[in-house]
């Protein structure tokens, strides 16, 4: 696909898309390289630096597409998705009205079917359910998928995009439809909470929370009215309003820093054939862009929190086994010793009265400005928004409750909990060219971010046990009021900073050109104790109570009577005050090899150290992708890729989920 012909992007500064938004004409799309001022593109903004041109005559050039299948290592609460797992824009055809309106549009209509490769590893598998895992609360997904070979989603989509414009002012409009096959219509062999754990039926999806979650749909995206103004000769004003993103920062594949604030559709990015137009979710907003000499204002408002989609329960990629399944709390009995595990009772999760807390909708904003100094293109931004996926909050539950936990006194109910708000980012972005390589980072600080507590020492230790750590640093459980909710989280600050490069080489290899990408990033949390004598955050909730020591007390750390719980009992694999890791792509580009032009590719991320209390590093985790993709006439294409986990990552708990994806598609 050719540059420009894409004609819809989020905004400038983001490495989510490569192409520049506008017109399909080589007027509308110069590159202005030499400087930073923001030109009209026929409606949506782009702003064009020596960076822009550096991508777009990359090896990725005039595309959007999934560079690597199953890049994208997404956790719950921190989602960090890898930008670049993301496939096919559609192409844009213009057309004119005779009342002056032009327009553009375009189709994507694609089929794709994944399957696992690997058999399900019996250590992340709940000890009720045959595993040795100390806790059921996490292995639906494996469970429901549990051999290679089993296909796990097989998708027809189609995307559709709709721009008008006359004299500055238009309408851009983009939505999808797609039915997952394997999802809806075929049986499990274990079920989930949503489908009362009905084996040998198909997965139950009518009260996911999240419609985009669910396995078949039409859903608009983005939807908004834009203009453009010419305050005077040297200035340049754009305006949206409705539906869309707004994307700062210079970030390549990992996330976490200056755009932390855009929710993330992770069940779309867990498809095959994901789009980077489905994965960073448009917000109801307003956002303008000034340019006036050399500096560009930016700014938005979010009419409304656009929370996150996470993946359904039961799920191959599901998260929590009470995650995204019915629209209420969820109970946890006292733990006696034939239920030691707090979610042993999995079929009473999901059927407590009661509702989630929601975010708020107001309150969410950003202004940033940046400026070509030199060679050199910075950006400064102000971020303060609300949390858009949810915590783990425990109420103190004074009652009984009715259905199957009728005579069963509950101590403590759990919620999921998106109450965080007044999260603030302050972050510094610069990107220049050094030897033909084009270099970007950034440096970004947020304040009161909300980090998990650890979700067995929050449930089982202290709300079912009323004991544990918890008892220790934050008080007895018996102090909280009947009916009230203890927080599941502490605010914390965390610094991040990253730095990307990207470099296009021509004719190596017999191919047209080779394109490597590579991104580095390293975290500072305060506040992160130490886990044997302070409050826990992070690790999975399946792994249960590890052993601590506070004031002289030592846990007994037993489990289903056994006095170690293997990996659960050691105090590893908590948040700890500094993480880093790694992503590198490389892509071969052969260009009309019998008409067709194919780009193997080559993608491997190492968390190095440490565990970030946002989830987006896990010591020790090693992600390989290898893929290749195929297109014909610029219309027609398929994509086939392999992905692979390090099997020896302790807390990782999708380190079995190897996975091969084929993708077939053309663009209207």
């Amino acid at each position: 696909m050719q540059a420009g012909r894409c004609f819809h992007t989020v905004q400038s500064g983001s490495r989510t898309t490569i192409p520049l938004s506008g017109s399909s004409s080589a007027a509308s799309n110069r590159l202005d390289a030499g400087n930073s001022r923001v030109v009209r593109k026929n409606g949506p903004l782009a702003r064009t630096t020596r960076r822009s041109v550096m991508l777009l005559n990359s090896g990725l050039r005039g595309t959007g597409r999934k560079v690597m299948s199953g890049c994208c290592r997404v956790v719950p609460y921190g989602v960090a998705v890898g930008i670049a797992c993301a496939s096919g824009v559609a192409q844009a055809d213009a057309f004119e009205l005779d009342n002056g309106v032009s327009g553009r549009w375009g189709l994507d209509m694609s089929l794709a079917s994944s399957w696992r490769t690997r058999n399900a590893d019996s250590s992340l598998i709940g000890r009720q359910n045959g595993g040795s895992m100390p806790s059921q609360s996490t292995d639906d997904g494996n469970l429901n998928y549990r051999k290679r070979g089993d296909n796990f989603s097989t998708i027809a989509k189609v995307i559709g995009e709709l721009q008008l414009e006359k004299d500055g002012f238009g309408v851009f409009l983009r939505a999808k439809g797609w039915y997952d096959y394997t999802q809806k219509d075929r049986g499990v062999p274990h079920g989930s909470v949503a489908n009362d754990y009905d084996a040998g039926s198909s997965l139950e999806d009518s009260h996911f929370t999240d419609r985009l979650s669910r396995f078949s749909g039409i859903e608009m995206l983005d939807w908004y009215a834009f203009g453009s103004f010419t305050p005077s000769d040297s200035s340049f004003l754009g305006v949206k309003l409705g539906s869309h993103a707004v994307n700062w920062g210079e970030t390549l594949f990992i996330g976490g820093g200056i755009n932390q604030y855009n929710p993330i559709d992770v069940a779309a990015a867990r498809r095959p054939g994901a789009q980077v137009k489905e994965i960073i979710l448009p917000t109801p907003q307003v956002s303008a862009s000034l340019g006036i000499g050399g500096l560009n204002v930016e700014t938005f408002y979010k009419l409304k929190t656009q929370r996150s989609v996470l993946e359904g329960c039961g799920t191959y990629w599901s998260a929590s086994d009470g995650l995204n399944c019915r629209d209420s709390e969820f109970g946890f009995v006292n733990l006696t010793p034939a239920t030691p595990d707090p979610l042993a009772l999995a079929t009473n999760l999901g059927k407590m009265t009661g509702k989630n807390e929601y975010p708020r909708d107001s309150g969410s904003y950003g202004i940033a400005v940046k400026k070509l100094v030199g060679d050199v293109d910075i950006g400064g931004y102000f971020v303060n928004y609300t949390t858009t996926a949810p915590r783990i909050s425990i109420r103190n539950a004074p009652s009984t409750a009715g259905g199957p936990l009728s005579t069963a006194a509950l101590g403590v109910q759990g919620f999921w909990d998106w109450s965080a708000n007044d999260i603030k980012v302050f972050g510094l972005s610069a990107a220049t060219e050094i030897g033909g390589w084009s270099v970007f980072g950034e440096v970004s600080h947020t304040k009161d971010f909300p980090v998990q507590i650890n979700g067995a020492d929050l449930v089982g230790g202290y709300g079912i046990q009323k004991g544990g750590i918890l008892a220790q640093t934050k008080g007895p459980f018996a102090g909280i009021p009947a009916g009230a909710a203890f927080r599941g989280y502490d605010r914390k600050d965390k610094t991040q900073i990253q730095v990307s490069t990207i470099k296009s080489f021509a004719n190596v290899a017999g191919a047209d050109n080779l394109s490597l990408l590579g991104e580095v990033a390293y975290q500072h949390w305060a506040g992160i104790g130490n886990p044997l004598t302070s409050t826990r955050y992070g690790r999975g909730f399946e792994y249960g109570v590890a052993r601590w020591s506070v004031n002289g007390v030592n846990g007994n750390c037993v489990s289903n009577g056994s006095s170690s719980q293997d990996a659960g009992c050691d105090a590893d694999g908590f948040a700890t005050t500094n993480a880093w890791g790694y992503r590198l792509l490389a892509s071969l580009q052969y260009n009309n090899v019998g008409g067709v032009n194919l780009t193997p590719r080559v993608f491997f991320a190492h968390d190095v150290r440490g565990y970030s209390a946002d989830n987006i590093f896990l010591e020790g985790r090693k992600t390989l992708g290898l893929g290749v993709r195929a297109e014909y006439l610029k219309k027609y294409y398929a994509d086939f890729s392999y992905t692979t986990y390090a099997r020896d990552t302790k807390y990782d708990s999708f380190r079995d989920r190897d996975f091969v994806s084929l993708v077939i598609g053309m663009t209207l």
